[in-house]
């Protein structure tokens, strides 16, 4: 249990709440992808890749993704700002650049808890978190 999952279950205590904890599949961020967008042709793939190869980036790859057109990879990274960095040069180059949160096949956990009274709501701000814990209704439990 993270650190911040250990509190939230504290505060949960404290505040008179039985906090179960379970993991369900999800999902998660995985970081950022940079890709090329609008490439309809072979014509407009070479002359993007050379415009790539010639600003020495040459970590793009054809990315299959069953969209219509061609979408090229030109960089994964962990952290948006580099990923952001790495899309402006990419426009610069007057191609056309996007950035995608990449997501990965993880697990999420939820502290379950049994409200007091029907409507009862927990607020938010209670929990001080950077964003990791939301309050939200949970799928129903296995």
């Amino acid at each position: 249990m993270t650190t911040e999952l250990a509190a939230a279950s504290n505060l949960l205590r404290e505040i008179g709440y039985v906090p179960r904890s379970r993991e369900v599949s999800a999902e998660v961020p995985d970081g950022y992808l940079v890709f090329l967008k609008n490439i309809r042709s072979s014509v407009q793939l070479d002359r993007a890749m050379g415009r790539l190869r010639r600003a020495g980036i040459t970590d793009a790859a054809i990315v299959p993704d069953g969209t219509p057109g061609i979408r090229v990879s030109v960089g994964v990274f962990k952290e948006l700002p580099r990923a952001q960095q790495r899309a402006d040069i990419i426009r610069k180059l007057n191609l056309d650049a996007d950035v995608m949160e990449r997501l990965a096949a993880g697990a999420d956990t939820w502290l379950d808890i049994d409200l007091r009274a029907a409507g009862e709501e927990l607020d938010p701000a209670t929990f001080k978190a950077d964003g990791s814990l939301q309050v939200k209704p949970c799928p129903s439990a296995p």
